[in-house]
């Protein structure tokens, strides 16, 4: 039998809150007679409607469709199970796979084998016209890489493993079942090359509009230029006939003209085409922080943001503050130290006792998936003319050097040398403006507001501190940047800090937290 079916329904255990009898169920819909078995769905490589590896399984039942890979085995349930854990809790707490897919363990003699069960999906090759099939392959490729950025976590991006539900085309969900490691540049610019052999039909003008289209869904996975030009080299390098050059061309076209990193017109506009960006920082846990300045930061017209690091750390609501800010629309987000610790597991690297003992307490109340997104945030932005660190610029790891009074010049020395207008940075839970003139004079302004990027001279801006501000105000800091008019300001939002305090003490978080809010100390 190509399909390998249980020969009682002890041999499926059905991984999930259903009952016993979905395993006799599901053994009888695996049993009909009109059951399609898709051998012509395995095995083939290359521009086809299938899967290249041989040992996989797929049968289609009553619109179900049954998935199986006969090299992926075990002895025993239990190590399939964890196998598949995360893969369940991922399925839980995202859109990633169809709302049906279910997960099962199968046994074919002694040895356990995983099943899974989803309804039939339309494929993205499956697709017509062209047209849809271009639009399907940019939201494709817009799911990976924000699962990449968001979870840590890759996916084996093909139209071949991405389909759409007939009843409810809103949503592109993977097929697939295999996760891998986070996405590179490289590997994006693989997948869009290789689309361009599979349309012979496709005319200029559609690879064309699709470049134009990457620009806008690779943003926020591309952040400085030095990637977006070696996205732009590896779509160059693909290999490809001399009869699908000019597609590429065209391509490459689109992902140029216009773009603010790589069209040289563009070069000196700005990175966002927004009115005014909140820019906050070390959020470090405090939920009840962070509500408050979006709240008040939104109320004030913001519709962009930029977040500089250290969603965590601390505070008692380190999920809930991971939920609001990969929740943010037309956001850059940095990690910052803390972030860090956390993501890695390594908490020793220039850390007070008080904020080790924090990480590990965090560590250990995040999941997996919530962690490996710490890990996936950039450790800075570079736009033309302005750059965003969690810790220093000078600082080749971004994340821990401080700015301060021994170390604000040099820093600014490096902008200037770099031609960089404005650093926006945060660590020292300070709101602050250091400034370099036009003739070299290096000055401290303090909280002020302040004209940024009119070529007077270059400037290091920290908005202070959401969660913990550490200047005498227990208000949240944040600061404005008016985009038109690239003025910044600084702002303070305040929030009920007894209902932090109180977290802290019910979690058993060091009391030391507790004086530090309540005083900004």
């Amino acid at each position: 039998m190509w399909f390998p079916v249980p020969e009682d329904p002890s041999g499926l255990k059905v991984l999930g809150s259903e009952g016993p009898a979905a395993g006799v169920e599901l053994l009888e819909l695996l049993r009909r007679t009109d059951c399609e078995d898709w051998q012509d769905r395995v095995g083939s490589a290359g521009a086809s409607n299938a899967s290249a590896k041989s040992s996989v399984r797929l049968r289609c039942c009553q619109g179900w469709v049954f998935k199986t890979d006969l090299a992926v085995r075990s002895d025993s349930p239990a190590s399939l199970r964890a196998m598949l854990g995360k893969s369940m809790a991922l399925a839980q707490s995202s859109s990633l796979w169809h709302p049906s897919k279910q997960w099962f363990l199968m046994r074919i003699g002694d040895v356990w084998h995983p099943l899974t069960k989803c309804r039939k999906l339309i494929t993205l090759r499956e697709m017509d016209p062209l047209r849809n099939r271009i639009t399907a392959w940019s939201r494709m490729i817009e799911k990976a890489v924000s699962y990449s950025v968001r979870y840590g976590i890759g996916l084996d991006i093909n139209p071949s493993n991405f389909g759409i539900d007939p009843e409810s085309e809103e949503n592109v969900y993977y097929i697939d079942d295999e996760l891998y490691p986070p996405l590179k540049g490289f590997d994006v610019a693989q997948v869009v090359a290789a689309r361009i052999p599979e349309e012979p039909s496709a005319s200029n003008d559609d690879w064309r509009s699709w470049g134009s289209s990457l620009q806008q869904t690779l943003e926020g996975f591309l952040s400085t230029r030095d990637e977006w030009r070696e996205f732009v080299v590896h779509v160059s390098d693909y290999p490809l006939t001399d009869r699908f050059q000019d597609g590429r061309n065209a391509l490459l076209d689109g992902l140029r003209k216009g773009h603010p990193l790589l069209d040289p017109a563009e070069r000196k506009k700005n990175r966002f085409q927004h009115k005014l960006t909140a820019i906050i920082a070390d959020v470090h846990g405090n939920v009840q922080a962070l509500d408050a300045t979006l709240k008040e930061a939104r109320g004030k017209g913001a519709d962009s943001f930029l977040f500089l690091g250290d969603a965590v750390g601390y505070g008692p609501n380190p999920r809930q503050c991971i939920e609001r800010l990969a929740e943010l629309p037309n956001a850059i987000l940095l990690r910052g130290n803390h972030d860090h610790a956390v993501g890695s597991g390594s908490f020793e690297n220039g850390m007070n006792r008080i904020a080790v003992q924090c990480a590990r307490w965090t560590y250990d109340s995040l999941r997996p998936n919530e962690r490996e997104w710490l890990s996936s945030l950039s450790l800075e932005f570079q736009a033309p003319d302005w750059l965003a660190v969690h810790g220093a610029p000078r600082d080749p790891h971004r994340i821990y050097a401080y700015i301060y009074e021994l170390t604000y010049r040099e820093n600014l020395d490096y902008l200037h040398e770099k031609q960089m207008g404005v650093c926006f940075y945060g660590h020292t839970h300070v709101q602050f403006v250091h400034v370099r003139t036009g003739s070299g004079e290096k000055l401290k302004r303090g909280a002020v507001p302040v004209k940024i990027l009119d070529g007077e001279g270059v400037m290091l801006i920290n908005p202070g501190s959401v969660g913990q501000p550490r200047d005498g105000f227990p208000t949240a800091a944040y600061a404005l940047w008016d985009r038109a008019t690239n003025q910044v300001a600084f702002h303070r939002a305040a929030y009920p800090i007894e209902q932090v305090t109180s977290s802290i003490r019910k979690e058993g978080l060091p009391a030391d937290l507790i004086y530090r809010l309540e005083t900004g100390r």
